[in-house]
């Protein structure tokens, strides 16, 4: 009968391990797959915001390079036509980094969640 009995605890535990590992391997997938969702929205972010940078640094050069030129109605008239496109790409600019933080701050808290799975 104790053998039975052994028998049957014995059987019951592994099947019931044996469930807690499966319920434990799809959650870590499922974290695992959140995180690299969160990678993918950081690289484009950044790409995003690298690309907005590289035009902002363009606008501010000819701002300077305009703002070094003789005087004359027409480099009066570019230069504000340069820095009304130099701010509009600074706002740009600005939503791009919080895209880029709000991008980071998703991507840790995957990671944090892949390591707790």
């Amino acid at each position: 009968m104790t053998r039975w009995l052994v028998l049957l605890f014995l059987t019951f535990a592994s099947a019931t391990g044996w469930a807690q590992s499966g319920q434990g391997s799809e959650s870590t997938t499922r974290a695992w797959n959140s995180s690299s969702a969160a990678e993918q929205t950081l690289v484009r972010a950044s790409r995003h915001w690298n690309e907005i940078n590289t035009k902002f640094r363009v606008e501010l050069d000819a701002v300077k390079r305009l703002k070094d030129a003789p005087k004359s109605w027409r480099r009066d008239r570019e230069l504000r036509g340069k820095i009304a496109d130099a701010d509009a790409l600074g706002r740009q600019l600005e939503t791009a980094s919080a895209d880029v933080r709000r991008a980071t701050e998703q991507l840790a808290a995957a990671r944090r969640t892949l390591i707790a799975a």
